[in-house]
């Protein structure tokens, strides 16, 4: 049984959505693990999906992998919901996705994908206080999350190194964040989506450390 990732993110790649599309079905059905591929942690799926939606808004090839990356990160209602979003910006109606088999084909596979792989963040850089952020400048899991801004400490966390799950990689280092949900691929490449929350280390005079757990 050959390795079915590399092959698929070929098609994908080379924009033949249609069998790479095939390509996945037939591997879930042989029981292989596609969490990395959907996972798409470098983004390179859904950069390649936004530039080839911009170019045919209305192939369901495409919409179809914009789904299975969307239900993978978040579950099967989030898909359905961007899918849903699209056809109204569109102007196609919904009940044209009953009467679509790649769409029908697309709604199946969701209901069999594997739960995301997470890794727990792994940041080591210099860490200082500022005051009430504007959260306009910032990266958000989501762009409605409205984190609790009152009587809290924040943090700017000036990162060195990172560990994106399977390597440590310096900072700066090119993200090549897609367009689409680009707050969630930067939290998970960091290792946020797994563990919100970091340790922070003080050094007292006598070079003991010493644990901050901000809030």
């Amino acid at each position: 049984m050959g390795k079915p990732i590399p092959k698929i993110l070929a098609l994908l790649i080379d924009g033949r959505w249609s069998p790479a599309l095939t390509e996945l079905e037939t591997a879930l059905q042989q029981g292989q693990d596609l969490s990395r591929l959907l996972q798409d942690a470098s983004g390179q799926i859904g950069q390649r999906t936004q530039a080839a939606l911009k170019v045919a808004p209305n192939q369901a090839e495409v919409q179809a992998w914009i789904m299975l990356l969307v239900g993978h990160r978040h579950d099967r209602a989030a898909a359905i919901a961007w899918l849903r979003q699209h056809l109204k910006q569109t102007g196609v109606a919904e009940t044209a996705v009953a009467t679509n088999a790649v769409l029908q084909r697309t709604l199946d596979v969701l209901n069999t994908l594997p739960l995301p792989a997470t890794h727990p963040p792994r940041l080591v850089g210099m860490v200082e206080a500022i005051d009430q952020p504007d959260l306009r400048q910032w990266e958000r899991l989501t762009p409605t999350a409205t984190p609790e801004t009152e009587n809290q400490q924040w943090y700017r966390v000036r990162v060195a190194l990172f560990h994106d799950g399977q390597q440590w990689r310096r900072s700066p280092s090119p993200l090549n964040l897609p367009s689409i949900d680009r707050g969630f691929y930067l939290w998970q490449l960091v290792g946020l989506t797994h563990t919100p929350q970091l340790q922070l280390l003080t050094w007292t005079a006598i070079a003991n450390p010493n644990c901050l757990m901000p809030r």
